[in-house]
């Protein structure tokens, strides 16, 4: 009878529970019109990810507060990886870019790759530079010295802008050599006596033919035989008074030896900044395994949040939960009490119980019985 007792209060427990916690009671937040959308970009191996772990629950701006209402997500991109891959980016262009499409395949040393994506992208071509070169001929003699620099000319093939620079030799080729016959220079000859004249610092007795002192003329001019030769030497003009002294010119006719010289010019020369476009390329190594990441653009919709529900405590969110459900808690009022009177039965059943159990003989009486019936 006891235990029945138990079970029943046992029952009506179990019951209590259940009806204490299987209420529909929600938190409802009130919304104005104000409304936030927060757009992010991450990438997932995911296709189905629904983007909700990007974004908090509750935002926060200006000191107001917007709830998380919805996410939605759209795949913008999807990158397939694999083991073995590379990444190109090609010069920046500024003209059609089906004139710099990437190639399909590329062959290295480890093997063959294939184009898995390419994206065509926009910047600023900085700090660019273009290697040229030119050739300048000189017709050159003894004397003449080549010059160290040299102007060259390139074209920007982005711009179509043409730049000049001067730019050093880097290399020289030395071409034929030949006598030019078109030679001359002038002298200037002074009256040192009445007896001869001054021809640089060669004593010329009046009256001789001057060229024959050529030698001597190129000697004292420094120039070597082997490249000037002087045929003649002819009076130009009468003489003259100058600073008390007498002079008269002359004029030396003669051939040279000229010789034809190459001169390369060149080095890289600066082109300006420029606006283009240029490639980014992914090449995978065939025969190595890929895999899929997926570029998910999500949008997170926040509401604003008109009050800010606080947490309750527990004791206050029992007394909403009384005040709104009466019915229910007079019934658990009762089971609670019910429970109670099934303990106290039970406990004073025990008792009773206890009092009515038989005296137990020890057992020296049990042994002075025995010998008394024989």
């Amino acid at each position: 009878m006891s235990k029945e007792r138990l079970r029943l209060g046992s029952a009506w427990c179990v019951l209590a529970v259940l009806s204490l916690f299987g209420g529909t009671g929600k938190v409802s937040l009130a919304y104005a019109a104000g409304t936030i959308q927060i757009e992010k970009t991450y990438e997932t191996a995911d296709k189905d990810d629904s983007g909700n772990g990007q974004f908090e629950n509750v935002y926060e701006k200006d000191g107001v507060l917007y709830g998380l209402t919805r996410v939605t997500t759209e795949i913008v991109d999807t990158i397939e990886t694999a083991g073995e891959s590379y990444t190109y980016t090609s010069e920046i262009f500024i003209d059609e870019p089906e004139k710099h499409m990437p190639e399909q395949r590329v062959e290295k040393e480890d093997g063959i790759y294939e184009l898995q994506k390419s994206e065509l992208l926009t910047g600023k071509a900085d700090g660019r530079s273009k290697y040229a070169e030119t050739d300048i001929t000189y017709q050159v003699e003894y004397i003449d010295n080549l010059p160290a620099e040299g102007t060259v000319t390139v074209r920007d093939e982005d711009t179509g802008i043409e730049l000049q620079e001067k730019l050093p030799a880097i290399r020289t080729i030395t071409g034929e050599s030949y006598w030019d016959d078109n030679f001359s220079f002038p002298i200037t000859i002074a009256d040192y006596d009445a007896e001869a004249f001054l021809l640089g610092d060669i004593l010329v007795p009046r009256g001789a033919a001057l060229i024959d002192y050529a030698d001597e003329l190129l000697e004292y001019l420094a120039l070597p035989e082997e490249y000037y030769q002087v045929e003649e030497i002819v009076w130009a003009g009468e003489e003259y008074d100058e600073g008390g002294m007498m002079f008269r010119d002359a004029v030396a006719y003669g051939k040279r030896k000229m010789t034809e010289v190459t001169v390369t010019y060149g080095g890289d020369i600066m082109l300006p900044a420029v606006d283009g476009q240029f490639y980014r390329c992914t090449y995978v190594k065939i025969g190595t395994a890929t895999g899929t990441i997926y570029k998910v653009k999500a949008i997170a919709t926040y509401e604003e949040e008109s009050d800010v529900v606080q947490p309750k405590s527990f004791l206050d969110w029992l007394l909403d939960w009384i005040l709104k459900h009466p019915i229910a808690t007079l019934g658990i009022f009762l089971l609670l009490l019910l429970l109670v009177i099934t303990i106290i039965l039970y406990v004073l059943g025990k008792k009773e119980k206890g009092e009515e159990e038989p005296e137990i003989i020890g057992d020296d009486e049990e042994d002075e019985t025995e010998e008394g019936k024989w």
